[in-house]
């Protein structure tokens, strides 16, 4: 009762790497997998800047998925990622603490070029 933590918490990458033209095209493709079961989540208190006890909301009992996209030839790197693609899709609200909803379906993507050793 003093200490609120999800009964189970699973987080799991699955990713496959390759290579293209004799070696010199690198790349990944992977997701990334967080569940945890619901519980009654601490509430966070931005004006202390810790977790205060809460005993009325739960949150929790879905799965966030992440798919990326990794390719790198020698010194330049290319990405792309996709956070959580159905949001919104099964009529949940995410949230990883009370009050503070997580965030959405977002598209990151990126550019590394290196130009020294």
């Amino acid at each position: 009762d003093i200490l609120h933590l999800p009964l189970l918490t699973i987080k799991q990458g699955v990713a496959y790497s390759f290579s293209w033209i004799r070696g010199k095209l690198n790349t990944d493709v992977g997701l990334d997998f967080n569940y945890f079961t619901s519980y009654k989540a601490d509430i966070y208190n931005p004006l202390l800047g810790i977790y205060c006890y809460q005993n009325s909301d739960k949150i929790g009992n879905y799965l966030f998925t992440d798919v990326y996209l990794n390719i790198n030839i020698d010194r330049f790197c290319v990405f792309a990622m996709v956070q959580h693609p159905y949001s919104g899709l099964f009529n949940h609200n995410y949230f990883n603490s009370p009050l503070y909803p997580s965030q959405g379906f977002t598209f990151r993507y990126g550019v590394i070029w290196k130009l020294l050793d």
